[in-house]
């Protein structure tokens, strides 16, 4: 059986001892792990996290929690083609090796880990990445505290002096809501026992899209880093107990492909519904990128055309033909994914290849092209999403201000640094099981000690909703929604 699909954990399984041998016999560890994600709070947040359009009561639009679970169920499929597409084409290769249980593990990891991917993304979409990422740039220079000397301590320097020997500060000035996930996953979720969800080592694995810390990343002028330096130990631990050769899991590979195929022709959807985009603008973009002299893309191509002339006049027939079509048009991307997974199976398993992208190198790779050209140039820019922008930024940034005051303050050994009673009520109002994460973790060195309760910070703002982050503002600073 292959180590890196392993269902070790950091602890056990909270189960009664009396349902402990149903359970396991029934559903696997990994099937075990979809349940809890399922039911588990920070989950069912993301009904009231937005997508990409702005969350509505009047019309139908995906949030957070409806993408992943359509990434869960394409995730779920692609490893389903793959496996047939490995058992014909890998049978001399180490995947000869794969037992049953293997491939079945192979399979249930990458429908969960489609399930939790997006858990640890902040209110507002991407753009709450955004706002989290420019705060940290705006405010390096924030002087905490001035010394008696005169010395101005700004906050930057003050953390990365810390005696850590690493740039803390680089975890947030490159905030990114996956390597959120994986420290909700594995710490800050409340649990009983301190290990977040405290899901499979493989599970967790699977949802670093980056392998590396932000230290590496900035040396190496890498955009994306993993997880923070905080979890550092985790991930070595997990790789560890995986033993993959490639420090990327061979799921990730399948997540990220499922996560383009849903947000790709979702957003195309969506964008139609809400008269962002015509008809025109889809047939004008499928002739401009796919290559008509390609079988695969005269056939997406043609399978448009087919409804293009009778759909016109009517909104409603051309949403449920484009809702129809985008429905074969997945299911071929799938395949296509897959089949390139099964042919790039030995590399992929062994190396990691920088940038390495499915949807690139399949052969449906023009209708991704396709797809991310016309949401860039007629989607992410449109007024509707800009509205959301301009509102999340004052949001997240008041949020910020007061919460990271409080932090600064709060249990801190500099003389000059004492919290006044109104920062004293917001830790109160963060929360213990927010603060128990930097309780259990905190040492003898302020500066490391901040870095650690501004994580907390972020770990209670990534948890809002939309809808708690403006209601949250709102109290905090005085401000009516």
């Amino acid at each position: 059986m292959k180590t890196y699909f392993t269902v070790s954990r950091f602890s056990d399984k909270q189960l009664l001892s009396s349902f402990k041998e149903d359970d396991t016999t029934i559903l696997s560890e990994i099937q075990l792990d979809y349940n809890t994600i399922i039911m588990s709070p920070g989950f069912r947040r993301m009904q009231d996290k937005t997508q990409v359009f702005p969350l509505s009561k009047g019309d139908y639009v995906r949030t957070r929690l409806t993408h992943s679970y359509e990434v869960s169920i394409i995730a779920e499929q692609i490893a389903k083609y793959a496996i047939i597409y490995l058992d014909r084409h890998q049978k001399e290769s180490s995947y000869a090796a794969w037992t049953p249980t293997d491939k079945n593990r192979f399979v249930d990891l990458s429908k969960t880990v489609g399930l939790i991917h997006d858990i640890g993304n902040p209110p507002f979409g991407h753009f709450g990445e955004d706002c989290i990422r420019n705060w940290f740039d705006e405010n390096q220079r924030r002087v905490l505290y001035v010394t008696d000397t005169g010395e101005k301590v700004r906050l930057r320097n003050y953390i990365n002096q810390s005696s850590k020997d690493y740039p803390l500060y680089e975890d947030f000035l490159n905030f990114d809501g996956n390597v959120q996930g994986f420290r909700v996953v594995l710490k800050s979720h409340p649990s009983i026992n301190g290990n977040g969800l405290n899901v499979v080592k493989s599970l967790a694995h699977a949802m670093v899209k980056y392998p590396i810390d932000s230290q590496t990343a900035l040396e190496n002028h890498a955009k994306k880093f993993g997880f923070n330096y905080a979890e550092r130990d985790l991930f070595a631990s997990i790789h560890e107990a995986t033993q993959t050769i490639n420090p990327r899991h061979l799921v990730t590979y399948i997540l990220e492909a499922a996560d383009d195929i849903a947000y790709r022709t979702a957003d195309i959807e969506d964008a139609l519904s809400k008269n962002v985009i015509t008809l025109f603008d889809i047939k004008a973009y499928l002739k401009k990128y796919l290559d008509l002299n390609i079988k695969n893309d005269q056939t997406i191509y043609d399978s448009f055309n087919s409804f293009f002339e009778s759909s016109i006049e009517s909104d409603t027939q051309a949403i449920d033909n484009v809702r129809n079509w985008l429905s074969h048009v997945r299911l071929n991307l799938m395949k296509s994914v897959a089949r390139q997974f099964a042919e790039d199976f030995e590399i992929l398993e062994s190396h990691h290849i920088a940038n390495y992208e499915l949807t690139e190198l399949c052969y449906a790779h023009n209708f991704f092209t396709f797809a991310k050209t016309l949401t860039q140039d007629k989607i992410y820019d449109n007024h509707q999403v800009l509205d959301l922008e301009v509102s999340a930024k004052a949001c997240m940034y008041d949020l910020l201000d007061v919460l990271i005051d409080a932090v600064i303050a709060y249990d801190s050994d500099i003389p000059q640094l004492k919290p006044t009673y109104y920062q004293s009520k917001i830790i109160k109002l963060i929360g213990d099981d927010v603060m128990d994460v930097y309780h259990n973790e905190k040492e003898t060195d302020d500066a490391y000690n901040l870095y650690l309760r501004i994580l907390c910070v972020l770990d209670y703002v990534s948890s809002m909703t939309d809808r708690f982050a403006h209601e949250k503002r709102s109290i905090l600073v005085g401000k009516t929604v």
